[in-house]
């Protein structure tokens, strides 16, 4: 059931389950070895064969459906630079202590990979889980370091009581008092410790809330927003659709319209009189939300952007005014789709 339930959930979660089943297996794979010497040979073979066909679909699978994974590896660095730079910009001092955890579960694998402890098949999932070669300057390099904590500390607590308990009963009554105080400890430390959510770096959503409330389009309409604004309008809207990118499906021009942000109602009417784009009944086309957003059908934006100065139509494609096609690994047009607008 578990299996299940995190293939199912996301597709790291699929690579890391399959991989942990991988290595729970290992010590079965061993008595079949043992068991049918005659075998040896062909049951090995037959496991070099599915790796390399199971790595020949997994770099296929990424190449096709998570292309920024294929670009966020580098040089291993097996102890990260405490604090890295941006584990340091995210959430501060706790940096520190989630840079010591890569040198701890390395430092613990090594001893009982010397000493031949039992269980010992699990030190594969250390590489694996604090993989060494991330690019944390990558956006995928960092987010699979973040994804290394959670799955990082109870390994190490594994690790630890294996060591402890290693010789004889009494020490293990001592291990099991010793991480029974120091769940409790570590229980009760977690009101004091710093919270990691900041409800100011939230974006401004009672802003939002205010920019949108004059807004009414059509219940078949779309409106091209910001991303956090686009959310918020979509919310509070009656779950009416809001996109922060540029539809890669027909739209009727009709039905296709735009927040923009940073630029002048007055100055958009000017270029598009000047140009001879404006429509004669053009009020309810374009209109001012407030100083930052105006309100604007999306036709009207881009000969608005054709024919504006170069360099502010360069500055005004930015962030704020989403200026790009989803890319194929996001949404991918079905056949059919495709065909109809080809």
């Amino acid at each position: 059931m578990f299996f299940v339930l995190s293939i199912l959930s996301h597709k790291l979660t699929l690579v890391f389950t399959c991989v942990l089943t991988l290595v729970l297996c290992i010590p079965l794979l061993v008595a079949v070895l043992k068991k049918y010497r005659s075998l040896r040979l062909a049951f090995i073979f037959g496991l070099v064969v599915f790796f390399l066909v199971a790595a020949f679909f997994a770099f296929r699978f990424f190449r096709l459906h998570s292309p920024r994974f294929m670009d966020a590896f580098s040089a291993p660095q097996f102890f990260p630079i405490i604090p890295h730079g941006n584990l340091r910009d995210s959430i501060g001092f706790c940096a520190l202590e989630m840079s010591l955890y890569a040198p701890l579960i390395y430092i613990f694998a090594k001893i009982l990979l010397s000493e031949k402890r039992p269980n010992r098949h699990l030190l594969l999932l250390v590489p694996i889980i604090y993989f060494p070669c991330w690019d944390f300057n990558t956006d995928m390099g960092f987010r699979m370091w973040m994804n290394a904590i959670p799955l990082g500390i109870p390994l190490i607590v594994y690790f630890l009581y294996l060591l402890l308990t290693w010789n004889g009963k009494s020490l293990k009554k001592i291990a099991s008092i010793i991480f029974g105080v120091l769940s409790l400890f570590l229980l009760g430390a977690t009101v004091f410790t710093p919270k990691l959510y900041d409800p100011k770096s939230d974006p401004p959503y009672t802003y939002y809330k205010k920019v949108i409330e004059t807004i009414d389009l059509e219940s078949d309409s779309l409106l091209i927003a910001h991303l956090g604004l686009n959310h918020v309008y979509t919310y509070e809207k009656d779950l009416k659709d809001a996109l922060n990118w540029l539809p890669n499906f027909y739209v009727p021009p009709e039905k296709l319209w735009r927040l923009s942000r940073g630029v002048n109602e007055k100055r958009i009417r000017e270029i598009l009189e000047s140009s001879g784009a404006l429509p004669e009944s053009s009020e309810n086309l374009i209109r001012k939300i407030d100083s930052d957003y105006v309100l604007v059908r999306e036709d009207l934006w881009q000969i608005y952007l054709l024919h504006e100065d170069g360099r502010i139509a360069e500055a005004l494609s930015n962030w704020y005014n989403p200026h790009e096609v989803r890319p194929s690994y996001i949404r991918k047009p079905k056949k059919s789709l495709q065909k109809k607008q080809d």
